[in-house]
């Protein structure tokens, strides 16, 4: 495989290195190198990831513990469970007893 950032293989030693100040000056070429960047270029191996620390789950959410809202929903969720139903139900029965003047009932 070559490289196509120096020149190619077409090109002499001599060229390949005035193609490539050419392209990019300023940039010297290191020993052992074709062209920086080049992907024939040795390299050395890449540098480790960070440590990852594993985050523990939040022991209170909002303030409360999750037995706190164990506790909390014990009693909060059959009250609202009969509030709705009573009032459901009061207002189904309150209406069904009006009939509407103008209901065409189908045979």
């Amino acid at each position: 495989m070559t490289c196509t950032l120096n020149g190619g293989p077409d090109l002499p030693a001599d060229a390949r290195d005035m193609e490539a100040a050419r392209r990019m000056p300023g940039r010297p070429v290191p020993p052992g190198h074709k062209f920086p960047g080049c992907p024939e270029c040795p390299r050395g191996p890449p540098p480790p990831p960070p440590p990852q620390v594993p985050q523990e789950p939040p022991e209170r959410l909002f303030g409360m513990k999750a037995s706190d809202i164990d506790k909390y929903s014990r009693l909060i969720f059959p009250i609202f469970f009969l509030s709705f139903h009573l009032m459901y139900w009061s207002i189904y029965l309150t209406i069904s007893d009006v009939v509407v003047d103008d209901l065409v009932y189908l045979h």
